[in-house]
């Protein structure tokens, strides 16, 4: 089964949005590249999402975040405790890269057995 996803949308108005992130590894694999926020589900749509706190665990593993584009745009590489606030600096940005679709991809790396991931990004759309 690789990494086990629970995901949990939580919008708050017009603007903003977070996400709730489960990851539970049984040691058979990874994921890759594994779309957890999509824009095109965002209300109103937005493809200029801006990242303003990312907070959780994650123990025993790697979680990567990608902006979505043609070539996927790494922009957070997470693991132990995180509390990363990016609100003075007006968030994290896409690129906008060729192909920029707004939403986020994952991938874990060294997710073992036992390997777990609580986070929680919030964002303004």
């Amino acid at each position: 089964m690789a990494v086990s996803l629970t995901s949990q949308k939580l919008e708050f108005g017009p603007r903003n949005v977070a996400f709730n992130l489960t990851l539970l590894g049984d040691g058979l694999g990874q994921q890759t590249l594994v779309k957890i926020v999509d824009a095109t589900t965002l209300n109103p749509v937005s493809t200029k999402l801006r990242v303003e706190r990312l907070s959780g665990t994650v123990d025993y593993g790697v979680v990567l975040l990608y902006w979505d584009a043609q070539v996927p745009s790494l922009f957070a590489v997470l693991s132990g405790q995180i509390d990363l606030d990016y609100n003075r600096i007006g968030g994290l940005t896409n690129t906008q890269a060729p192909g920029f679709t707004g939403s986020i991809l994952m991938s874990t790396l060294s997710f073992e057995a036992g390997s777990a991931s609580t986070l929680l990004l919030e964002m303004v759309k």
